[in-house]
């Protein structure tokens, strides 16, 4: 005669198999993430604040410090062509770094772009780097640069803004639409992340890349970035700057809040163009410049990094003639 089997002794052994194959799949993530680290030929400085890692690069001379923050998503590494391509005659000391989890930076709890402006300033004054801070600051990190310039005016000189985010329209439901789009998929992949899900998910090719990001960075910053897209640490920053987007936990942006200070916005016409031109406001009008952009992809600044490079001129120049007038 068949043995019957209690339902007691069948949930328990599910239980034991499925926790084998969670601590199976913790191991392998983490054996895997080791090596693919390993090998990586990146280097970066980096120091510590409030006990975690956060890597930047500091590079160039010159009296103005150019600060630049990513997009949601990206690495410091979509700022390389602009960097490498930097004009003789643009004498600045350039600044990239990757926000928590983000590259090889340790990640945290969550934190809005006022605790991430702060946290910069912070950083900053740990590693004696000095203005005046001209602010670059790419779609979310339109919102640090922003928060950064609000809470720090004296030590700003000007700002640039690329793709930004309007604070005005974050609260609408088109927008948290849009943002709400891909959160089921960036939660799996966060959860997945920690027993490898997030890694096989990525060889099966179902993992997204921003269009261009890969294609358009040296071959080992391409290595690089694939290594470190499905670690806990970036799938963690992403669901965690979601949230932000999609919570409207920004409150930086008001008219006239640089003051006189120059300000260059670039537009990503492929994206609410109207909105991100209203940023006008903050500054004054004739020490405004907005340039308007069609990219093919998604990563500006490595699409129009001469755009950039003419963006700080712009504001470099128009710093040096408020400076000369009030001297």
């Amino acid at each position: 005669m068949k043995k019957k089997i209690k339902p007691k002794k069948i949930i328990n052994t599910i239980l034991i198999f499925l926790l084998l194959v969670t601590a199976g799949g913790f191991i392998y993530e983490k054996i895997s993430y080791s090596k693919e680290i390993g090998e990586l030929k990146t280097k970066t400085k980096y120091a510590t604040l409030h006990g975690n890692k956060i890597h930047y690069t500091l590079s160039g001379k010159g009296k103005y410090t150019v600060v630049f923050e990513s997009e949601m998503g990206y690495t410091s590494y979509e700022w390389e062509k602009v960097i490498k391509n930097m004009p003789k005659n643009l004498e600045v000391k350039t600044f990239t770094y990757d926000r928590s989890g983000y590259g090889y930076s340790d990640k945290t709890d969550y934190q809005n772009p006022e605790k991430q402006a702060r946290d910069l300033h912070l950083f900053f004054r740990k590693i004696g780097l000095e203005g005046p801070y001209i602010l670059v600051g790419d779609g979310y990190g339109s919102l640090v640069m922003s928060n950064f310039a609000k809470i720090y005016p004296d030590d700003v000189a000007g700002m640039i803004l690329i793709s930004p985010i309007n604070e005005n329209k974050m609260k609408s439901p088109e927008f948290i639409k849009a943002v709400s789009k891909g959160k089921t998929s960036k939660k799996v992949e966060q959860l997945g992340s920690y027993v490898g899900l997030t890694r096989v998910l990525d060889n099966l090719g179902l993992v997204d890349y921003p269009q261009g990001l890969l294609d358009k960075v040296s071959d080992v910053y391409a290595e690089d970035i694939k290594a470190h897209r499905v670690a806990n640490n970036y799938a963690t920053a992403i669901w965690n700057e979601t949230k932000v987007l999609i919570d409207g936990d920004s409150t930086s942006q008001h008219q006239g809040m640089l003051g006189n200070k120059p300000l260059a916005i670039l537009v990503n016409e492929n994206r609410n163009a109207e909105s991100q031109k209203e940023l006008e406001m903050l500054s004054k009008e004739d020490v405004t410049v907005v340039q308007e952009l069609k990219p093919q992809g998604d990563v500006i600044p490595l699409e129009y990094y001469e755009s950039i490079h003419d963006a700080l001129k712009f504001v470099t120049k128009q710093s040096e003639m408020q400076n000369a007038a009030n001297n």
